[in-house]
């Protein structure tokens, strides 16, 4: 019991400074913690900018009906289960184009018969597909001309590769940020219990017996601290998480945030005060005080 008490005196006699550390706790696990989702959500992005593509192959102009179908037919035998294969024809270009350019959709339906020498016959293949299907799709029988969207997206993946190592960074910048205020903390709670060590010094008190007060300092403002992070973990995290999604259409391929996760963030809280209390070393502060004034 004495022990407790003596943990707690670091809240009686600096009641506001206890309480302030606690909220910091808090805010800083809760930001680090969903920087850290972010750096790991973005990994799937990533990984399916990389992979995804969709390839566009001009079929010769002399290809017949016969032909249009056993090009789409072989694709889709080949790649089918990993792409979405559609055979564009003017007609059906024309209607993908009625929405945004109703103008330009009209004038190429007034040509008539010429439609089909101005407008290509193609095949959209799209999905995460391997690296070796625009050679293959090149290399049928009837296809003119296949080109990929691969290339278009490297700018974009540098960008959020930028993006995820600058959440790490930051993360770890917060992780250390959080340690060090808490391992301060600890050291001004072993002054506020100078005295009391001394005493327990002087009783027979161990190097353990001497660490578990500060010990227990730290413990309890992790503790609240973790507490704090995980109400906002399961209260604001997904709105927040929904706000980043809505960035970019290809943000909703990041990882769901869960809210059953808000566990993790105390026993993070109550470990870090618990190191922060080990931290700051009070019965090296006993031993040394013990030895001087008695």
């Amino acid at each position: 019991m004495y022990v407790l008490k003596l943990s707690l005196r670091p809240w009686r006699r600096s009641p506001y400074s206890q309480a302030f550390t606690s909220i910091a706790v808090g805010v800083l696990l809760f930001l680090a913690s969903f920087l850290f989702w972010m750096q790991w959500g973005l990994a799937p992005v990533i990984d399916r900018l990389q992979h995804e593509q969709v390839i566009t192959a001009y079929l010769d102009p002399s290809a017949d009906a016969a032909t249009e179908s056993q090009i789409v037919d072989t694709i889709r035998t080949e790649l089918g289960a990993h792409a979405e294969v559609e055979m564009v024809k003017p007609e059906k270009f024309i209607e993908h184009l009625k929405g945004d350019y109703p103008d330009l959709s009209r004038e190429l339906e007034d040509l008539g018969p010429e439609l089909s020498t101005v407008v290509p016959r193609y095949v959209s293949v799209s999905g995460i597909l391997p690296d070796s299907s625009l050679g293959y799709v090149r290399a049928l029988q009837g296809v003119q001309a296949a080109e990929s969207s691969t290339d278009r997206f490297q700018s974009v993946i540098g960008a959020f590769r930028a993006l995820k190592w600058v959440a790490g960074l930051l993360t770890l910048g917060l992780g250390l940020a959080l340690v060090t205020g808490l391992i301060h903390l600890g050291r001004t709670n072993a002054y506020l219990q100078q005295d009391a060590f001394a005493w327990m010094k002087l009783m027979g008190a161990g190097r353990n017996e001497l660490r578990v007060p500060s010990l227990l300092s730290g413990l309890i403002v992790g503790l609240i601290g973790g507490v704090l992070a995980s109400l906002v973990w399961i209260s604001a995290g997904e709105w927040m998480a929904n706000h980043i999604r809505a960035l970019s259409p290809v943000l909703r391929y990041m990882t769901g945030l869960q809210p059953a996760h808000a566990s993790f963030l105390v026993a993070f809280g109550v470990l870090f005060g618990a190191l922060s209390g080990v931290a700051a070393t009070p019965s090296r502060n006993g031993a040394r005080i013990g030895r001087n004034r008695f």
